[in-house]
């Protein structure tokens, strides 16, 4: 049925994209996209409350859910994968193994690759460098970010030399003023 393929589909690609390592690092929107569509697709409509005593991260994934309530679990894993296709692209791939984790779908702690942190010799400082788990703080803080300060951080970023260039635009080109 088409269902069983499309099925088969998104738990290929749940699977690929756990072992993911992005080029360029996505963007925490990006980042809570994936997870949220995920979540939808396995889980169906958010059941639980608000969590009260967790932390940024947790309240914005959580939002970030909730924001798929009423998507079907066939449309929701069809975008799933179209937005895993469309991050791929974006971002790139390097090559080689890895123990990324995109998203994280169960109450175990995910997989994460050595950061910085772990190892007070490594020049990394970086937040760029972060994958998996070791993200999240990161990606709750850019969720939480007010509209006017991210429009302002990316007015004066040069975007012809990084992975904004590769974005798909949001809105048509800006009318001459």
């Amino acid at each position: 049925s088409i269902m069983a393929s499309l099925k088969n589909e998104f738990l290929a690609k749940s699977s690929s994209m756990r072992s993911w390592v992005p080029e360029n690092p996505p963007s925490n929107r990006d980042r809570l996209e994936l997870y949220a569509l995920h979540k939808q697709a396995a889980a169906g409509d958010c059941n639980t409350d608000k969590p009260v005593n967790k932390g940024v991260a947790e309240k914005a994934k959580w939002s970030a859910w909730r924001s798929k309530a009423g998507l079907s679990q066939a449309e929701s894993m069809s975008r799933y994968i179209a937005e895993c296709d469309r991050q791929v692209r974006v971002y790139g791939s390097k090559a080689g193994p890895s123990t990324t984790t995109v998203e994280n779908t169960s109450d175990q702690p995910a997989p994460t690759t050595p950061s910085s942190r772990d190892n007070p010799n490594s020049p990394a400082t970086s937040h760029s460098l972060l994958r998996g788990i070791d993200s999240v703080p990161l990606l709750a803080s850019a969720a939480s970010e007010p509209q006017a300060n991210y429009m302002q951080r990316l007015a004066i970023m040069n975007t012809n030399q990084s992975w904004w260039s590769r974005q798909n635009p949001l809105c048509g080109p800006a009318s001459p003023s």
